[in-house]
């Protein structure tokens, strides 16, 4: 594998109106992992020059490099998860 991306694009009347990405990774061994993340964000997000609502949903804040590549894209953190767990015993 060299890289993935999880996404969704929505449609209303037959027009595009939302990009939603899931997962965007690319494999820790590749010296390109940066071009592959970037090159899968550009086809989720694309066509730039079209009004779209654009999108990530639970991405992990342990992909730093999806995160870094989104925020200097313009994207802004809107809401985090929280996970807690508690023990049964």
């Amino acid at each position: 594998m060299i890289g993935y991306a999880l996404y969704r694009r929505i449609f209303e009347n037959g027009k595009q109106t939302t990009a939603l990405l899931f997962q965007c990774e690319a494999s820790p061994e590749r010296a390109d992992r940066e071009a592959i993340v970037r090159s899968a964000l550009a086809h989720v997000f694309s066509p730039w020059d079209k009004e779209l609502h654009r999108l990530t949903v639970n991405l992990p804040a342990a992909n730093e490099m999806t995160i870094r590549i989104l925020q200097s894209a313009g994207f802004d953190v809107m809401a985090e998860q929280v996970f807690m767990t508690r023990s049964l015993v």
